[in-house]
C-alpha cells in the first residue's frame, strides 16, 4: 500500500526523534502516551507511525472525544495522505465505516472490536497509541 504523507512543514530535529522513537515502541509492540499542549504538532508526529503500520497492512484507527474534531482530523489526514481512504465516523458519518485511516469518536468504537491494529485515542488533547 502506498501510504506515503505529505506535510506542508518540516517536522523539527526534535519533532523527529520523537516519531522515530514512537515508530519504534510501536514496532516492538509497546503501548504509548504522548503527552503536548494543544497546538504542539501531535498529530503530526504520529504520521510516520501510521504510514509504516499502513505499509505493513494493518488496520489504523484515530478516536477523538469530540465530533468536530473527528471531522477536522479526518480532513487533515486525508490533506497529508491523499492517495488514501480517510472516512470520519461519527454523529452524521456514520455509512461508510472502514477506510485505510478510520477517524471516529471514542463512543464509536463498540463497532470496531478487535479491529484495529494500531488504535490512536485523542481524548481532550492527550494522544495514546495503543498496538
Amino acid at each position: 500500500m502506498d501510504a506515503e504523507y505529505i506535510l506542508k512543514f518540516e517536522l523539527t530535529e526534535r519533532q523527529k526523534k520523537i516519531s522515530e522513537e514512537l515508530c519504534r515502541c510501536i514496532d516492538e509492540g509497546r503501548d504509548v502516551l504522548l503527552e503536548r499542549v494543544c497546538g504542539r504538532g501531535k498529530t503530526e508526529l504520529v504520521f510516520e507511525v501510521i504510514s509504516r503500520q499502513l505499509r505493513k497492512g494493518r488496520r489504523v484507527g484515530f478516536a477523538i472525544a469530540r465530533r468536530q474534531v473527528v471531522l477536522e482530523i479526518a480532513g487533515r489526514l486525508q490533506k497529508s495522505f491523499p492517495d488514501l481512504k480517510v472516512v470520519p465516523v461519527c454523529q452524521g458519518h456514520t455509512t461508510d465505516i472502514y477506510g485505510d485511516i478510520t477517524v471516529c469518536t471514542t463512543h464509536q468504537l463498540f463497532r470496531f472490536p478487535h479491529y484495529f491494529d494500531l488504535l490512536i485515542i485523542d481524548p481532550y488533547g492527550i494522544l495514546g497509541l495503543n498496538s
